[in-house]
């Protein structure tokens, strides 16, 4: 990343960065995809509970990926957050932040990702909320990313509650600052007792 356009400002607000610069994401998402599919292999839910925003955009295509070569199409992936129209938008719009492969697909012209088409096929949906229509298309087993990625608050939170303890389900921790700040078992600590199982990756 060309970091010159950076230099000198008079205000520099950053948020989400990496622990490790050098880290790529790649083994993390073939890590997620393993154990989300194994999971809805049992018929059991994923929950994610996370940010709409980062690498969880490049998850979920990777998700429908693996999804679709396992013969899981029908697994429905759901995005609940009160930003998830504009999380989804925002990275076709400001495609010179992506990195060099998504990034060459501008100059096509191609979206860099399918996330629009993925929506219209059917096999995302996203939801301001978990009251915001989810009932009318909500099947099990599916997949969930949900925030907040703490688990003190959002809906994430109300998820949590109702699948904890069926031991098909599984949650997945993959936000660094809550993996790494707190550890697993002290954000998980408030569900405890629970039959749900937990991940956390750290990157």
């Amino acid at each position: 990343m060309d970091v010159m356009s950076l230099a000198n400002p008079d205000v520099l607000i950053m948020s989400n960065l990496s622990l490790n610069p050098t880290f790529s994401p790649d083994n993390m998402l073939s890590e997620v995809c393993n154990m989300v599919i194994s999971t809805v292999k049992l018929g059991g839910n994923v929950l994610v509970p996370c940010h709409a925003s980062g690498v969880v955009l490049g998850l979920l295509e990777w998700l429908v990926e693996n999804l679709t070569k396992s013969n899981l199409s029908d697994v429905p992936i759901f995005i609940v957050s009160p930003v998830a129209d504009a999380a989804i938008a925002h990275p076709d719009i400001y495609g010179e932040w992506l990195n060099e492969t998504k990034r060459s697909k501008i100059y096509i012209p191609e979206l860099p990702f399918k996330h629009a088409q993925l929506i219209k096929s059917k096999r995302i949906f996203h939801f301001s909320n978990v009251a915001d229509g989810m009932r009318e298309v909500y099947k099990t087993p599916c997949i969930v990313f949900a925030g907040h990625p703490s688990l003190r608050c959002g809906d994430a939170v109300h998820l949590l509650e109702k699948w904890r303890d069926d031991k098909n389900n599984a949650v997945i921790l993959i936000e660094p600052e809550y993996c790494f700040a707190t550890g697993l078992s002290t954000t998980l600590a408030p569900f405890l007792p629970m039959n749900i199982r937990s991940y956390f990756l750290s990157h």
